[in-house]
Parts: structure tokens; C-alpha cells; sequence
């Protein structure tokens, strides 16, 4: 039998995936909408500017320095109505990983298969380790063969559409640091140039 050698998608590709500025924030993807998460759900938003403008949440925080990244998502288990909520937007400062200064949304110019009128937009942010659990998204960020990734926190409303879970974002919370992305491309190496 031949050697097996399993590589990292980074690894193959040959670059680097890390991306700072002198602030030490590190360029990252986030996420996207409008598309499928690695559940295969489909992340849906009607209105881009109402969900992102100031006086949505993410909106705010982002206006007042205050966008902050948790180490993974809370537990929501058992949670309903308005107990579910308080959780999706409180942010345990114990828990707190990462600041994030500043989320593009952008355009990526296509829509999925079957869902004309909703581009996809792909979502990067700069990202800084930050808080009481900052040492473990920097050694996740310094770390060129580990892939940092993110996944959105948000209020939705699911729904079945044939075969497809649809949960149409209403508000964006923050997004998390996690151990695998929302959304395949939801991490470091996915940033600006190292895209596959």
C-alpha cells in the first residue's frame, strides 16, 4: 500500500494565511447570507441596509466599538422566547474572545441556484484577540496551519420552504469564534487573498 499523506487546503494552496494591520487585527471571513450553512439551512435577508444600518445591532456596536467575539456559541438548550433572546445578544464578558472593528458585507455579483433576487454576500471583518479568552483566538490567528473560524449569531425566523430549512436573519447579534465555520468559508485562510 502507498504512503498516505493528508495536507490542509492551505498547505496545498501554498500561501499565507494570515492578514494584520499594525493595529494587530487580523482580516478574516466571517460568513455569508444568503446562502447555505455546512447544515445545509439556508441563511436568508430580505433588507441588507435595515439588518446592517445603525440602528440595527450590529449596527451599533460596530458604531460604538462594542462588536465583540464570544469563544464558541452559548448554550441555548431550553431556551425559549424571551429568555432565547436576551442570550442571542448578551455578551458574556467572561467569555469574550475578540473585538471586531469593522464588517464588510459584500456582493459577491450571484445568487444561489433557485433563489434569484438574493445575492450572496460574503462577510469580512478585522478581527483583534480581545478579553479574558483573547490567548486562544491569537494562538488560533498566529497560527498559519490552524484555520480560525467564525460563526454568525442572529435572530431568525425558520421556516420550511419544500425540502429547505430557511431562517431568515431579523437582527445580527455578533459572530463567534467557533471550532468549525457556520458556513464553509467562514474563517483566517478565507480572507483577502488566500481565497480557494
Amino acid at each position: 500500500m502507498a504512503d498516505m499523506v493528508l495536507k490542509s487546503k492551505k498547505a496545498q494552496s501554498g500561501k499565507n494565511g494570515i492578514v494584520k494591520d499594525d493595529n494587530g487585527y487580523y482580516k478574516v471571513t466571517l460568513g455569508a447570507l444568503n446562502t447555505y450553512n455546512a447544515n445545509g439551512i439556508f441563511y436568508k435577508v430580505d433588507d441588507l441596509q435595515r439588518l446592517t444600518g445603525p440602528n440595527s445591532v450590529i449596527g451599533s456596536r460596530i458604531q460604538n466599538g462594542l462588536l465583540r467575539a464570544e469563544v464558541d456559541h452559548p448554550d441555548f438548550t431550553g431556551l425559549t422566547g424571551s429568555a432565547l433572546l436576551n442570550r442571542i445578544f448578551k455578551i458574556d464578558l467572561n467569555n469574550v474572545c475578540g473585538h471586531i472593528k469593522s464588517v464588510e458585507f459584500i456582493d459577491q455579483g450571484r445568487s444561489e441556484q433557485g433563489w434569484a433576487g438574493y445575492p450572496i454576500y460574503v462577510v469580512k471583518a478585522w478581527v483583534k484577540p480581545s478579553g479574558p479568552k483573547a490567548d486562544i483566538l491569537q494562538d488560533a490567528l498566529d497560527n498559519e496551519d490552524e484555520n480560525a473560524a467564525f460563526s454568525i449569531r442572529s435572530a431568525v425566523v425558520e421556516k420550511r420552504i419544500g425540502s429547505t430549512i430557511v431562517r431568515n436573519v431579523i437582527e445580527i447579534s455578533t459572530y463567534d469564534y467557533v471550532h468549525e465555520p457556520g458556513v464553509p468559508i467562514s474563517s483566517q485562510w478565507n480572507a483577502a487573498g488566500i481565497e480557494h
